[in-house]
């Protein structure tokens, strides 16, 4: 049984320590078992895009302050590129150690924590993306750390977060990946093709029951910030003739990193087509700089990239709330089937 949806409302407040933007209230409504608390109410913290933030930066203190004065039980969902700009290797740099060692701390915050892959993990979406995927675990071996998809799978995985949460993750990266990927003959994984894919992920959204169900994943299906295409004004005119050539290229066919390639149209197409059949479902991204909250089809999708540095976004009939400004987005479960969406501005 998936539960019906509450009345959605949001509102502006503020607290002591940081600001926070939004309260929304809603109901959203090869298997991984992460630390069962027994609380009524799960925080998830929704964090991405720390690639060019320096191991010494006051951010990390501040987001730990967040964690650790929240009451239940906390999830921090890390949505890729987290640590450089192009992975780490198995025996990584000062800088790249230090930078670890900041993410084990904020570890040791909360309860649990689950990392999903972006395509800064994946060197970049380069040649030695998967070499250095396999390598991420060895830096993350704690007991309340999970990287996932595990080793370059596709997915889906699931983790089910005490009786009335259930996360599953997704590698986005591995649809537009031009390098090596897993084979069947070296990794356990779900899936490896799409037709595996889409039956593990209808199975792991029927199965859930009565949770809230959270798909984690890196990339967007649902944006209206400037990798989807939107708000390129700048590029256009830098310089003319010259700029609306790559906005448009960038828009149509897609750079490496942008939401216009056809194999992520083909992923986020699909995907919208099982979340209009399963609602209400919560999808969660990083990739854009921005804060997003867009509804469509009795589902949520978050996007939580702009920890670091923002960018802007355009509204669009979907648009629930977005922001320019540097922030991070919250989640709120409780047992009731509830949910309230905070965004913390750090």
């Amino acid at each position: 049984m998936i539960k019906n949806k509450l009345p959605f409302f949001y509102k502006i407040t503020f607290y002591t320590f940081v600001n926070v933007l939004l309260f929304c209230n809603v109901t959203f409504s090869q298997k991984r078992d992460l630390p069962n608390t027994g609380s009524e109410k799960e925080n998830v913290f929704l964090l991405s895009n720390l690639e060019n933030v320096k191991p010494n930066s006051p951010l990390f203190s501040n987001i730990k302050n967040i964690v650790t004065e929240q009451d239940g039980a906390s999830t921090i969902l890390f949505l890729g590129d987290i640590i450089s700009k192009n992975g780490i290797n198995q025996t990584p740099n000062q800088e790249e150690i230090n930078k670890v060692e900041n993410i084990l701390d904020l570890v040791d915050a909360a309860e649990r924590s689950v990392f999903v892959p972006g395509d800064k993990e994946w060197d970049d979406g380069e040649a030695q993306g998967f070499e250095k995927i396999k390598a991420l675990g060895n830096h993350f071996k704690k007991e309340k750390i999970q990287v996932t998809p595990s080793d370059g799978c596709l997915g889906p995985e699931v983790i089910d977060v005490g009786d009335f949460l259930r996360i599953i993750t997704i590698n986005t990266q591995w649809w537009v990946h031009r390098y090596q990927k897993p084979e069947s003959e070296d990794l356990d994984c779900p899936a490896f093709n799409e037709v595996e894919f889409w039956d593990e992920l209808e199975s792991a959204m029927n199965d859930a029951e009565d949770r809230n169900v959270i798909l984690a994943a890196h990339h967007p299906v649902l944006s209206f910030g400037q990798y989807a295409g939107h708000g390129l004004t700048k590029q256009h005119l830098s310089p003319p003739i010259i700029g609306s050539f790559i906005a448009g290229y960038r828009q149509s066919v897609g750079t490496k990193r942008d939401l216009a390639q056809a194999a992520l149209v083909y992923f986020s197409n699909e995907l919208l087509k099982r979340l209009e059949r399963f609602p209400p479902i919560i999808y969660t991204s990083g990739h854009e700089y921005d804060l997003q909250l867009n509804y469509k089809d009795g589902s949520y999708h978050i996007n939580s990239g702009a920890i670091h540095q923002a960018k802007k976004t355009s509204k669009n009939r979907y648009s629930q709330f977005r922001q320019s400004e540097p922030g991070m987005a919250q989640l709120e479960f409780s047992n009731d089937g509830a949910v309230r969406m905070k965004v913390w501005s750090v």
